[in-house]
């Protein structure tokens, strides 16, 4: 799938904002606006009664008790409606579970999609392992007015004892995490208009919003691909760990993902400044993939054929931003090779390629 989105290289990844940048001598634009709007501070003004000396007295005092009073009786009445409606879902999930109160270890009630009525999400299962920090034999269940399902159990050790949000542009997502003994999945929902979706990234790794901008979120995504080892019939084997980073684009109001853009060496050398290919990948290892994501990281997928027949695959990653190699995590690292290949997008329906110039005043584009 080919999106030309003009996506510039040059980009801050500790923000990932996209923007006009020069790398060695490429002057590379953005044609595309990068989803970070220019604050608006609106000036706030509030008016201030002055109370005349004169008519101050128990008057004063009686209006001040009473408002505080009234404050009070509002909170109450707030507290105890949720923890009516809390009570009331909860009983749904009893009633459709026939499990016990105490079954339900998570339980978060909100109005998710804003439409002026509270939904809940709950887990269900045996008492917590704290060891894992997960609950054994467990179900995740969707509560509103009208319905009440089971939409999901945990396939491995346990769901997490937490349920996790996040909102990326107008929506809230919901996730539960689903654990293995060493990897997790996120399970992830939303709310549109009373109905519960799944979200398309769901249950392809472990999600987790970036901090410092919740425009951005990035997903562990584990594989077992060090090796095809000759020696089993060609199994994968090697158990890896890898990001791969998405952003929401105001402009479409979707969700997309950094993907790779295929370059060759002399493109290569031209935005690293040097021949990576040339000095760390030993002689007769066969190069599979070179590509440019939108956010600055290049990538280099090479293999090497082992003596019994087996194949190792390797890769670097480095980071345009930082000026430096990064690992899978992308936190800076030596020039040791990263064992595993990075795929150039997790989720091709979601792929956005950038444009990548070349030194010869050629641009790649993304498939």
């Amino acid at each position: 799938m080919k999106r030309n989105l003009g996506i510039v290289m040059g980009v801050v990844l500790a923000s990932f904002s996209l923007t006009a940048c020069t790398i060695g001598n490429a002057n590379v634009t953005s044609t595309k606006d990068d989803g970070n709007t220019v604050a608006q501070v609106a000036e706030s003004k509030t008016d201030v009664n002055t109370v005349d000396d004169s008519n101050a007295g128990t008057d004063t005092d009686d209006k001040i008790n009473t408002d505080a009073n009234d404050k009070d009786s509002d909170n109450t009445t707030g507290e105890n409606d949720a923890a009516s409606k809390e009570d009331e879902f909860k009983e749904k999930i009893i009633a459709e579970s026939g499990c016990e109160k105490d079954d339900i270890k998570a339980f978060i009630l909100d109005d998710f999609d804003g439409d002026g009525s509270e939904e809940a999400f709950a887990i269900t299962g045996d008492d917590i392992d704290e060891d894992f920090g997960c609950v054994p034999n467990s179900f995740v269940w969707f509560v509103s007015d009208s319905k009440c399902q089971k939409i999901c159990q945990g396939n491995g050790i346990g769901l997490g004892k937490e349920i996790r949000t996040m909102k990326v542009g107008d929506i809230n997502y919901v996730m539960i995490d689903d654990y293995y003994m060493s990897e997790s999945y996120s399970f992830v929902y939303y709310v549109a208009d009373g109905s519960l979706s799944e979200a398309e990234f769901s249950h392809i790794g472990s999600v987790w919003q970036d901090e410092g901008n919740p425009s951005f979120f990035t997903i562990t995504h584990p594989a077992y691909d060090m090796m095809l080892d000759n020696t089993i019939g060609g199994m994968p084997i090697g158990h890896t760990w890898k990001k791969y980073y998405f952003f929401y684009d105001p402009e479409d109001q979707k969700i997309h993902e950094y993907a790779g853009t295929s370059i060759d060496d002399k493109t290569l050398e031209y935005w690293v400044g040097r021949d990576i290919i040339g000095e760390l990948v030993p002689a007769g290892d066969k190069i599979n993939d070179v590509f440019m994501r939108g956010n600055g990281m290049i990538v280099v997928n090479y293999e090497h054929l082992e003596d019994e027949g087996s194949i190792s695959y390797y890769h670097y990653i480095y980071n345009l931003n930082l000026r430096s190699f990064v690992d899978d995590m992308g936190l800076e690292t030596n020039e040791e090779p990263l064992p595993g290949v990075y795929l150039n997008c997790l989720l091709p329906e979601m792929a956005s390629y950038p444009e990548v110039p070349g030194p010869d005043g050629n641009v790649w584009y993304g498939q």
